[in-house]
């Protein structure tokens, strides 16, 4: 086929297609190797061996909580996440559910109504309604993460770490 046939036909529009921006097109072929990103002391995702071994071991004791035994991916995946958000000084992390439905990957519905229930019934999370002062618009939640909490200022705790600490296990 000619180039001036190809472009013809990547022209056509089929019955139930859309003409314009919403229509599917081609893409080039990569032309060489894709390249990979390099990961050296200047980079601002790359850790130290001394800071991942510190944010292994403390995922690892999250999820070997008996809170989380049993559970599933999504509650325990929601769990680390809302570690991550937690403030240091307060213990509290500050979420919609929309939005901890996107960390997670479930809609807005389905992290209401299948894993915050699941957090706060195994006794994982405690939750307070955040609403509108004057008004009963909720505004989001506050989460507290107990195993987090019990840890917060005990010298030598895996949980005992930093929001800076726990945002650079996610990639924030």
């Amino acid at each position: 086929m000619s180039a001036a046939a190809a472009v013809a036909a990547a022209e056509v529009v089929l019955p139930g297609q859309r003409s314009g921006r919403g229509r599917l097109r081609s893409v080039p072929a990569q032309t060489g190797p894709v390249p990979v990103p390099v990961s050296g002391p200047g980079h601002p995702l790359a850790l130290g061996r001394r800071t991942r071994v510190r944010l292994r071991g403390a995922v690892r004791r999250l999820l070997a909580d008996p809170a989380l035994a049993g559970a599933p991916d999504a509650v325990r995946l929601a769990a680390v996440v809302l570690a991550a958000k937690t403030w240091e000084k307060s213990g509290w992390s500050e979420i919609t559910t929309r939005e901890l439905g996107r960390w997670i990957g479930l809609s807005q519905s389905r992290t209401a109504s299948g894993v915050l229930p699941v957090l706060r019934g195994s006794g994982m999370a405690r939750t307070q309604v955040r609403t509108l002062p004057g008004s009963e618009k909720v505004l989001g939640l506050r989460c507290a993460v107990v195993p987090l909490w019990a840890g917060r200022g005990v010298a030598g705790d895996e949980l005992a770490l930093t929001r800076g600490s726990w945002r650079r296990c996610c990639g924030w």
